[in-house]
């Protein structure tokens, strides 16, 4: 199983020392020191105000905790921890690149086959043609390239953003270690138009073919993710490497969170038949014997008979391009999987709008949530804004009827709650609510992690009575 690598432990450790909104606690001299919501500085368990020397000390503690947290993407304001998602885009920056091609190449400076100076007067072809070519190349490659290859393998196609933050390194210091990849033919280095500013270029990097079989050679990957190498990237439209960045800010989203367990760059949900029977109507007259007769039958009611037709339904297989897994609790072996969607087009056959069909027919299988192993499956769609979710509501009308409660396992990934209220507001589920004309409309609500996974309902029946009696308010 290719999982991704990264200063896991410094996560968990920040995870279970804080609980997104970002309130770290820490110990000065016996005193533990915590920021409160109101924003004052409070002893953690009398609430009252710490020493002049623990708050100065706690205010340097929390300087340098923000810092760090920056380097790898997350900003915190006022208790609130975002994170800036590069892969949301506006509708016109999406027409924009519907006919043409969004990513340019950028070539390296060498050609290929390269050659590879082992010694000051020993210089080899290398072609990837035998095995000893990809041992010669591990050999230059440090422990950094390791993980910045396999990060880049797992996810396909990332933003030199994405990369800094995974790491937690700056610009530069990322830059001599993707020089050397791309130099080895192990990386493709991409441009792409910035929406932010017009007429700037951004940077991004894809795995190369060679890149995987070194990985699988180095015992990194796992040979069946080989295989599917081609078809895990065959590209359908010019969006395919938005969708991978934003599986990138759905898993760099989550792993702050404390059940965090890791990343797989696939999985998949096997083909099924199911059976429809529909009651159709039938109409039948006199046969007309004769003029006169056939005149009768003509001002006769025509009689209707009722006949069943029985029909079977063919879901296809569903590769999804990425699953997070979190600890249901801590020691457990059940897990929460969440497939994650990411959500771009709504216009074509071929549309993420209209392939959601099969996906949702997939999920409304599991019973319970759970599939065949006993794990917890979630449909995690990864949407811009609330459009989005919108857009997907009034085609698919998960709420009428109850509908959306056969789904429960369907959470919705905001990226622009994610950037502009934090990472634990990102998270969303949508419920029915009472409109003022008598209809049902579209609530938003929060997805509360921990009491899912402790198998208490996502909303609690006193919340829903209060859904029911507010008048129209659609708003988050």
């Amino acid at each position: 199983m290719t999982r991704t690598p990264g200063n896991k432990k410094w996560f968990q450790n920040i995870a279970k020392k804080i609980n997104l909104p970002l309130y770290p606690k820490k110990k000065f001299n016996g005193e533990e020191v915590t920021l409160m919501p109101d924003g004052t500085v409070r002893l953690s368990e009398t609430g009252e105000k710490p020493s002049a020397e623990a708050l100065e000390a706690y205010q340097d503690f929390v300087k340098k905790f923000n810092e760090r947290l920056r380097r790898f993407g997350v900003r915190t304001i006022d208790g609130k921890a975002t994170l800036n998602t590069v892969s949301r885009f506006s509708d016109d920056y999406y027409n924009k690149y519907a006919s043409i091609p969004l990513l340019k190449q950028v070539y390296p400076n060498n050609d290929f086959p390269f050659h590879l100076q082992l010694q000051e007067d020993y210089i080899i072809q290398i072609n990837y043609s035998q095995e000893t070519d990809y041992e010669l190349i591990s050999k230059q490659l440090n422990q950094l390239d390791m993980d910045i290859l396999l990060f880049i393998a797992t996810f396909r196609n990332v933003q030199l953003l994405q990369i800094t933050r995974e790491f937690g390194l700056p610009i530069p210091k990322i830059k001599p270690h993707l020089k050397r990849l791309r130099e080895f033919y192990l990386v493709q280095e991409w441009e792409f138009e910035r929406e932010d500013t017009p007429g700037a270029l951004a940077t991004s990097y894809s795995i190369y073919s060679h890149g995987t079989m070194l990985l699988l050679l180095a015992n990194k990957i796992s040979r069946n993710f080989t295989y599917k190498w081609k078809d895990i990237l065959r590209e359908e439209d010019n969006y395919s490497p938005i969708r991978y960045w934003k599986v990138v800010d759905a898993y760099q989203n989550l792993k702050f969170n404390q059940n965090y367990a890791y990343f797989v760059p696939t999985s998949k949900l096997e083909k099924f038949t199911y059976t429809v029977t529909k009651t159709q109507e039938k109409s039948e007259g006199t046969s007309p014997l004769s003029g006169m007769e056939k005149r009768k039958s003509e001002l006769q009611a025509k009689k209707a008979k009722k006949k069943e037709r029985t029909y079977t339904v063919h879901v296809p297989r569903y590769l999804f391009i990425g699953q997070l897994a979190l600890n249901k609790k801590e020691g457990d072996g059940t897990k929460n999987l969440f497939d994650v969607y990411p959500y771009i087009t709504n216009v074509g056959d071929t549309s993420d709008l209209d392939k959601l069909l099969n996906v949702f027919k997939h999920f409304g299988r599991f019973e319970d949530g759970f599939d065949e192993e006993g794990s917890k499956r979630y449909l995690l769609i990864i949407v811009d804004n609330f459009d989005d979710i919108q857009e997907i509501e009034d085609k698919y009308m998960l709420i009428e009827n109850g509908g959306y409660k056969n789904l429960n396992n369907i959470i919705f990934l905001n990226l622009e709650l994610a950037a502009e209220e934090g990472i634990d507001k990102s998270l969303v589920v949508i419920r029915s609510q009472n409109a003022t004309d008598g209809g049902r409309v579209a609530k938003y609500i929060p997805f509360r992690m921990n009491e899912a996974f402790n198998e208490r309902p996502l909303i609690k029946d006193v919340e829903l009575e209060e859904l029911n009696q507010e008048e129209g308010d659609t708003d988050a």
